[in-house]
């Protein structure tokens, strides 16, 4: 199962089930210049950069909104999200609906409550729908930073649900 294949919808008390590997890249595929103009290419996601010291993450973050035509906020709680996930399941094999239900779990961790985490999602973050959050992970996977098996594609994101059943 790849990284992000869909399947049908699981996510109940535990968090899904994956073989154990990092989620996220140590090598970059991409060009993106620090502030300072040194090429960020190749360094670890967060690492500083060698020539200003300034964190990476913000300039791949920047880099990756603009790639996946969403705001700079959505692509960090995504990329946080799947952080989380990739915690909680020791793994790197995550199914799209998966990551859509994880965005949800944790926008509700930090609101507190599922009618603020839905405002938060679909009027702050722009992430009101699955395809949106395809558009991130694909973006991020573009650049190097999360990994995707060969058979996973965005359209494992199309009109997915995006609340477990027991939110909706």
């Amino acid at each position: 199962m790849g990284l992000f294949r869909r399947k049908t919808p699981s996510l109940g008390a535990a968090a899904p089930q994956v073989p154990t590997r990092s989620l996220l890249s140590r090598n970059h595929k991409e060009d993106v210049p620090c502030a300072c103009g040194y090429n960020l290419r190749g360094l670890s996601f967060g690492t500083k950069c060698p020539e200003c010291g300034r964190d990476t993450r913000l300039y791949w973050e920047s880099h990756v909104a603009f790639n996946s035509g969403q705001s700079e906020e959505a692509v960090s709680f995504v990329l946080d999200a799947v952080r989380w996930l990739s915690k909680r399941s020791k793994g790197s094999h995550i199914a799209a609906v998966d990551v859509c239900q994880g965005v949800c779990r944790v926008a509700i961790g930090q609101c507190g409550s599922e009618p603020a985490a839905r405002e938060m999602l679909s009027d702050i973050l722009g992430l009101a729908r699955s395809e949106p959050i395809g558009a991130i992970v694909f973006a991020l996977v573009e650049c190097g930073i999360l990994y995707a098996a060969p058979e996973d594609s965005p359209d494992d994101f199309d009109s997915l649900p995006l609340w477990p059943p027991s939110a909706a």
